[in-house]
């Protein structure tokens, strides 16, 4: 399967819908995005602040995709097309060395497959929350900034 972003902008997503500038606890706000969407409330992907080197790449693909679904096809917070997302658990770790840096970890369950997603932080010059990248380490993994740069390996 190939996994890539869909944006997901539904009513039932409610206010995880409107950008956040404010994020002071990157594992708070990853917590709340799966109990949304434990909840069946999506969009919480487009809810998250991100790096200019993160935004650079979501410009670029849209730039190549000119007006059509770019490289991404999929919502990177549930690793696939559909989601029921179940047991989630949170947590997050310093980077060594690098106070503005934080990794943090969610284990989840999509379906009934085990699921686990590393979001990479980093606070920019303005002192906020921003995120850096995304990286899946279910049997499709993939590293967001990748993704969105060159896509996904030919098949045979």
């Amino acid at each position: 399967m190939r996994l890539t972003i869909l944006l997901l902008a539904t009513a039932a997503a409610g206010p995880a819908n409107a950008k956040s500038d404010a994020i002071t606890d990157p594992e708070a706000a990853i917590r709340a995005c799966y109990e949304a969407l434990q909840q069946d409330r999506y969009g919480c992907a487009e809810s998250l602040p991100h790096s200019a080197r993160l935004d650079a790449l979501f410009a670029l693909d849209a730039k190549e995709a000119g007006g059509e679904i770019g490289r991404l096809d999929g919502d990177y917070f549930i690793n696939g097309q559909d989601g029921k997302i179940t047991g989630s658990s949170v947590a997050s770790f310093p980077v060594q060395g690098a106070p503005e840096r934080r990794i943090v970890r969610v284990r989840f369950r999509n379906f009934e497959q085990l699921m686990e997603n590393l979001f990479y932080w980093e606070r920019d010059r303005t002192g906020r929350w921003r995120l850096d990248d995304v990286w899946s380490g279910g049997p499709d993994g993939f590293l967001l900034s990748i993704a969105l740069k060159y896509g996904w390996p030919a098949r045979d």
